[in-house]
């Protein structure tokens, strides 16, 4: 996904709106499950909500690649005009654990109005 907006985490420093753009990454099919449970008996209760993300290593190492695929497709001659210094997560991350790392600072979600529930028991 390429959106002419910084989309980072609100714990991470980063361009100011207007000033950068993002080149994210998201997995269709995610191996890791998380959980949503009442909170209690109180129907106007928020929900307990776990995504557990990265619960499967194998979602964190397609992350790590993804990112890799994003970096080179923010290297591409067409972005020159537009492209300064990559700040998150920064040009010195570059090792496999440096970059673990980083995804889990603070893992971001895609907003979607729907859901999907299992009907395994």
């Amino acid at each position: 996904m390429f959106v002419d907006v910084p989309l980072r985490a609100a714990a991470l420093s980063g361009p100011a709106i207007g000033d950068g753009y993002t080149i994210a990454t998201s997995l269709m099919l995610p191996r890791s499950r998380g959980s949503v449970r009442l909170a209690g008996a109180e129907p106007g209760a928020p929900p307990l909500i776990d995504p557990n993300y990265y619960a499967d290593s194998r979602d964190l190492h397609a992350f790590v690649a993804g990112l890799r695929a994003a970096r080179e497709i923010g290297r591409a001659a067409a972005l020159d005009r537009w492209r300064g210094e990559e700040v998150l997560p920064g040009p010195g991350v570059n090792d496999d654990g440096s970059l673990r790392a980083y995804l889990r600072l603070e893992p971001q979600h895609l907003r979607s109005p729907r859901g999907n529930l299992s009907d395994r028991h």
